[in-house]
C-alpha cells in the first residue's frame, strides 16, 4: 500500500477532496483517487508493488 496526506504546498493546510494520481516510472497513469476529509489517500496492493518507484501528484482547484 502507498498512502499519504495531501497538504497545500504554500500554507501546509490539509486538503480534502483533492484529486490524487499515481504514475509509474514512465509517467503512465495507473490510478486516481480523492483525498478524504482529513486529506488522507491510499493506493492498494492492486496498484503498488514492492521495490518499484512511483510518482504521486495531487491537485485541487483554488476556490476564492
Amino acid at each position: 500500500m502507498l498512502a499519504g496526506t495531501v497538504t497545500d504546498v504554500e500554507t501546509g493546510k490539509i486538503l480534502a477532496d483533492a484529486k490524487v494520481s499515481l504514475f509509474d516510472q514512465n509517467n503512465k497513469l495507473i490510478a486516481t483517487t480523492v483525498s478524504d476529509k482529513n486529506g488522507k489517500y491510499s493506493f492498494g496492493k492492486e496498484y503498488v508493488k514492492c521495490d518499484t518507484s512511483y510518482r504521486v501528484r495531487a491537485e485541487k482547484k483554488k476556490l476564492y
